[in-house]
């Protein structure tokens, strides 16, 4: 979902001709227990599995 918006941020601004005003902006999550860390796990492998980037 991610990457189909950010093309679709892309696509709009192209169609309008001008910026649009869309800043890609990250996030940070800190693991504070066993699980949290598997859920962070799952969470890079599906995102890379969508070539989407995460650290």
């Amino acid at each position: 979902m991610a990457r189909q918006t950010r093309k679709t941020v892309d696509i709009l601004a192209d169609e309008l001709g001008e910026d649009i005003g869309f800043h890609d902006v990250g996030s940070l999550r800190l693991a504070a227990s066993d699980k949290c860390i598997a859920d962070l796990d799952e969470m890079a492998t599906d995102a890379a599995r969508h070539d989407i980037p995460f650290q």
